[in-house]
């Protein structure tokens, strides 16, 4: 029992923290995400510079001049007050090109922080299951040291009426001793593990945690969570960002257009003249650019076949690790079964080969082997069950089946 409440930590006035708790403080927490929440706010803004394009401009402009009088009818002073509006009236069309293809960069960096969040929940379910695995074999080590010092203790016993050898009671001193070397890694381990996990959701390192998770109590199906693999956030970013690719090749094709713009200035001082305002239509035909626009469009294009690639990629990653989750996850629920099998046997086989000891049927070093069996066995079941609950919840994420991480973006503001 007194292992059970050094290695469970628990601090008073605080309840223990379930893994979407924890998830839910890492994301206030965490520098990644919120540096992918001022990148979606640069690319919206970018998006309202492109519009801006459409829309007309005006500026006021004044010079004053003063000169040597050339002659007699031209003014000394020169001075000219005016308001100039500019109209773009056709640029190519790139200036819709470019506001799709910033609406398409600004979707595709919203989807990035929503993968930054699924990224994010990966890292704290891997130090959420650690702790408690450590946990549990800090527990089971606390437990064979109980059973080692009783088993010492008999041992000295029949030592003193000459019913065991000097060597069995050395054996179990040198066992005890393993066993708290074992104990003392296990506790700098564990410490290190809490450390991480504050680290990720800015708790205090010694904050109870507690698993509500439930492992599939049945076989799964992998269709189940490959249909969702498409909604997939990094899917989602890298479908849009191809379309940002192919509007900037819109873009780069527009320069090869001519232009027309309508110009207007309203004068409120202009030297030797009456007239207030003048409007003029400029038009610009680009005849040659030593090469550069045409070269622009084939980087354009060049840029859009490697985003396709890179989305093909994304995909077929995407695919690969929801199938690489799925088969940790059925694997290991087998190994779990057969771990459980194996425990429940070498508990078993550790009573029977007490009581054969005390019968004299068996010697010290088989009670001792059969007992380290038996909480080895014990550990490595409850290490596969925490490790197959860590790999089901980075299961349903990848397959988007989280709801505190579909929730990230809203939680996150």
């Amino acid at each position: 029992m007194l292992f059970l409440l050094l290695f469970s930590s628990v601090a008073w006035g605080a309840g223990p923290l379930s893994l979407s708790e924890c998830y839910r403080s890492a994301l206030k927490r965490s520098e990644t995400f919120g540096i992918q929440e001022q990148l979606l706010v640069q690319a919206t803004e970018l998006e309202t510079q492109a519009r801006a394009a459409l829309y007309p401009e005006l500026s006021a402009n004044a010079t004053f001049l003063r000169q040597q009088q050339p002659v007699p009818t031209v003014a000394r002073e020169q001075n000219t007050v005016k308001l100039t509006g500019t109209q773009p009236l056709f640029r190519g069309l790139r200036e819709f090109a470019a506001i799709r293809q910033r609406g398409a960069l600004s979707a595709s960096q919203a989807a990035l922080v929503a993968d930054a969040a699924r990224q994010l929940f990966y890292d704290v379910a891997d130090a959420f299951y650690d702790v408690l695995a450590l946990q549990a074999d800090g527990v089971n080590f606390g437990n064979e040291l109980e059973i080692a010092r009783k088993r010492l203790k008999e041992l000295e016993g029949f030592r003193r009426v000459g019913r065991s050898r000097a060597s069995d009671v050395l054996s179990q001193r040198a066992n005890i001793a393993n066993l708290e070397a074992q104990l003392e890694a296990t506790r700098a381990q564990l410490k290190i593990q809490r450390d991480v996990l504050a680290f990720l959701t800015g708790l205090e390192s010694d904050t109870p945690l507690r698993d509500v998770e439930k492992a599939p109590s049945a076989a799964i199906r992998l269709e189940g969570y490959l249909g969702g693999v498409a909604a997939r956030s990094d899917l989602v970013a890298a479908s849009y960002a191809l379309r940002a690719a192919e509007a900037s090749v819109s873009v780069a094709r527009g320069l090869h257009w001519p232009t027309a713009d309508l110009v207007g200035n309203y004068y409120f001082e202009r030297p030797a003249s009456l007239v207030k305002w003048d409007v003029s239509l400029v038009l610009s035909l680009p005849l040659f650019q030593g090469g550069a626009t045409q070269s622009q469009v084939r980087q354009a294009v060049a840029v859009q076949e490697q985003v396709t690639l890179q989305e093909s990629r994304a995909r077929r990653l995407a695919e690969q690790e929801v199938r690489r989750f799925f088969e940790r996850v059925s694997s290991g629920r087998v190994q779990l079964e057969k771990l459980s099998e194996y425990a429940d046997l070498a508990r078993q086989n550790h009573e029977a080969i007490r009581r054969d000891y005390s019968n004299g049927l068996v010697t010290n070093l088989d009670v001792l082997q059969a007992t380290t069996t038996w909480q080895i066995a014990q550990r490595s079941k409850e290490r596969q069950a925490f490790a197959v609950l860590d790999d089901f919840v980075k299961l349903q994420s990848a397959a988007g089946q989280r709801a505190e991480v579909a929730a990230a973006v809203k939680e996150g503001e």
